[in-house]
Order: structure tokens, then sequence, then C-alpha cells
């Protein structure tokens, strides 16, 4: 047992030598002697290099203006025409694309005339910038009066 209980105490002391030589390892110091810079006086500079390197980086925020990022009409007449806006926010260090993609029987429905104001593009200047996506509803008389649904999804890329 006594063994085993100095094994333990060598093998960690050992742990920490090693961590510790890691440590000073990545650092650097460095003693610049003083000088003399006139009578009775001495000095001493060093010069220490600065580096940084940025990330890229884009968020995408989206306020909708239904609970649970979604849009709902309700109940919508034939021959009456809904509007409701969805807001984006994009922040990004570069340039960058927004796409958007249209998917669902709401979407599918010619007669229900649904349509988005934005289009999306290319080469969006940064930092940030803002969206509003317009979502028009206007069904028809010949829209078949059962529940629709459907998604909008936004992209953003760097």
């Amino acid at each position: 047992m006594r063994r085993m209980k100095k094994g333990l105490l060598v093998g960690g002391l050992v742990a920490v030598l090693v961590l510790g030589s890691i440590v000073f390892a990545v650092a650097d110091t460095v003693t610049y002697p003083g000088l003399p810079s006139g009578p009775g006086t001495q000095s001493a500079a060093g010069t220490v290099s600065v580096r940084a390197s940025v990330n890229p980086k884009i968020t995408l925020t989206i306020a909708t203006p239904d609970a649970g990022q979604s849009v709902d009409f309700g109940a919508v007449d034939p021959d009456t025409t809904v509007s409701r806006t969805v807001n984006l926010t994009v922040q990004s260090n570069k340039a960058y694309d927004l796409s958007v993609v249209k998917v669902g029987s709401i979407v599918d429905t010619a007669d229900l005339n649904f349509t988005t104001s934005l289009a999306g593009g290319t080469d969006f200047a940064k930092p940030g910038q803002g969206f509003a996506d317009t979502y028009t509803i206007a069904p028809n008389w010949n829209a078949d009066p059962i529940a629709y649904t459907g998604t909008v999804q936004y992209t953003v890329a760097q």
C-alpha cells in the first residue's frame, strides 16, 4: 500500500512538471537590460508584436407577426387580400447572398395567390441590413375551403 501511495505521489509530481513546462513553453519572457541614457540614468525598452485574425461571421434574425416563427392569416374570404410582414435583420462582416425558398400547399395552390415580396439576391453589403418581406394572400372564388400550410426558408451565406 505504501508503494502505491508513493507511486501516485511521484506520478502526480511528474504530471505537474509536464503541464507546467507546457505553459512555459508557450509563453515568451525576455529581459531587456537597462542601458545608459544620460549621466546617472538608464532606460530599457522592448517591443511586442501583436497579431489577430477576425473570423467570418453572419447572423440572421427573423421577426414574425405571430408566435412560433409563423404568419397566421386566419380565415380569409374569397376575393379578399390580406398582407402580413416578416422582418429580417442580417449582420455580416462580409458581403453575403440571401435566398428564399417557399414550399407547401399554400404556395402550390394557384387559386390562393400567395406571394412574398422578397426574392433574395447576391452580394448584399455588409455589415447589417434589414429586410421587410410582405406576405400576401388573395384567394379567388376557386380556392377550396380547407386549411393550407407552407414554409418560407431564408438562407444567408457569405
